[in-house]
């Protein structure tokens, strides 16, 4: 005996059914993952820091006021700007001499102008710590100076840290400008102790 049509179609039916169901099942949790609130890139970024200092023997930086001075030892000039040079190392020395009041949060959650003082619009690229040692990258505009990327690699203690710095500069006029460096960082009190 043959099927019915109707029974072909109630058979398809079902076969269609399932088949969606099927579908809602695998595809549901990628499409709801996209669902909710979403973390902003500037989120993210600090929440590199949060992470890094949280899972690490350190937890957190001494609050109060930090003094951090950068000692240039080489820059790769272009030709153009070679007789500048000892301008611009002074400018790039000067603007790596800064102190900085850290609240308890900031503590926790070290923010960039720890790093770079004079920054506007700092971004960490990344940011570990494992064993007392430091592995930072992140990108600021300077003040004074263009923008610039920074990969910091040292020591760091709730007291201080010691940094080599590989610096990239993008000067005005110049162009791209490497320069390796030391930012060394130390805690100096409480905030009311700022000159």
């Amino acid at each position: 005996m043959k099927p019915s049509g109707s029974a072909i179609a109630r058979g398809d039916a079902v076969t269609v059914t399932k088949r969606l169901c099927l579908a809602a099942i695998i595809l549901a949790p990628p499409l709801l993952a996209g669902c909710g609130p979403r973390e902003s890139d500037d989120d993210a970024r600090i929440s590199l820091a949060a992470k890094a200092m949280a899972g690490s023997e350190l937890g957190s930086l001494k609050p109060g006021m930090w003094e951090s001075h950068l000692t240039v030892g080489e820059i790769k000039l272009p030709s153009i700007a070679a007789n500048r040079k000892g301008k611009i190392i002074s400018r790039i020395e000067k603007d790596g001499a800064h102190q900085s009041c850290v609240d308890e949060a900031q503590a926790k959650v070290p923010p960039p102008s720890l790093f770079a003082g004079n920054a506007q619009d700092c971004r960490y690229s990344n940011f570990t710590i494992a064993g007392g040692e430091a592995d930072i990258a992140l990108s600021c505009e300077m003040a004074s100076v263009g923008t610039v990327d920074m990969k910091l690699t040292g020591p760091i203690a709730a007291d201080s840290y010691s940094f080599d710095a590989d610096i990239a500069l993008r000067l005005p006029m110049i162009g791209k400008v490497p320069v390796k460096a030391k930012l060394i960082g130390k805690y100096k009190g409480g905030c009311e102790t700022r000159k």
